[in-house]
């Protein structure tokens, strides 16, 4: 006898945070290739302040605009998030209502007393999230002069 159970596809769920930054285009690269290997879409999001001034979300949507064009160039569909408040919260909060299967994000690499005081989304997701984190840096960073 066959087995009755119906057989589950697995689509998976791949959230990408973005800042605009050289590490965030190299990390949605890199997920757009990944997404399109699963034969997935991705969830690109960007995270403004608490109390974001019209200014702020225009240019968190000028952001999400352009991520989604980089992932239509790689020939993945991109569904874009604006969010608002601290930016690890916010991003974790939207990873577990969207179910996310995966996080991919780009770092800057910040370490030290610096990061201490700047903090780091990053380091703050990596902590906290029950999902896997794939963190990224720009390849390019220290042959442009990067001092970390």
């Amino acid at each position: 006898m066959r087995n009755s159970r119906p057989v589950r596809t697995f689509r998976w769920m791949i959230l990408v945070p973005v800042d605009g930054s050289s590490d965030a285009l190299h990390a949605l690269g890199y997920a757009c290739d990944f997404a399109k290997l699963l034969g997935t879409e991705l969830h690109v999001c960007h995270a403004a302040s608490d109390a974001p001034t019209k200014w702020m979300r225009d240019e968190g949507e000028a952001i999400l605009a352009n991520a989604r064009a980089i992932a239509r160039r790689h020939d993945v569909t991109a569904h874009s998030h604006l969010l608002c408040g601290d930016p690890a919260k916010a991003i974790l909060r939207l990873a577990r209502d969207a179910r996310a299967d995966l996080l991919i994000m780009g770092t800057h690499g910040v370490t030290g007393l610096r990061a201490t005081m700047l903090g780091s989304v990053a380091e703050a997701i990596t902590r906290s999230s029950v999902l896997p984190v794939l963190l990224l840096r720009d390849p390019t960073y220290e042959l442009n002069g990067g001092d970390e």
